[in-house]
């Protein structure tokens, strides 16, 4: 998803949020990454999440992402693998707007 006002104001400063990001070379990890001001691309922010078995591109899952205002949590198949919070950071948190599907 994208920050709603990347018409008006350029990624990363936008804002970015990855609720899903897959390898083709690694089939069992799934990403849940943020790009902003600061973190992008190879720098973005985020974590990977390990199935214990199977492979994300054979099975059926669930992917999910909840904000607030301080906070960004990730899941799969209703497990919270990963929070993000400004603190976390290496630059700006620009999540604190509506963002959009893309």
């Amino acid at each position: 998803m994208l920050g709603s006002n990347i018409d008006s104001t350029p990624w990363p400063q936008c804002g970015e949020i990855d609720i899903m990001e897959q390898r083709g070379q690694q089939p069992s990890i799934t990403y849940g990454t943020l790009h902003g001001p600061g973190y992008s691309g190879g720098n973005s922010i985020g974590k990977p999440y390990s199935l214990a078995s199977g492979r994300f591109d054979t099975d059926y899952h669930i992917y999910a992402v909840e904000w607030g205002e301080d906070y960004i949590d990730f899941f799969v198949d209703n497990y919270l693998f990963q929070r993000l919070t400004p603190e976390k950071l290496t630059g700006e948190w620009v999540y604190n707007q509506p963002f959009t599907y893309c």
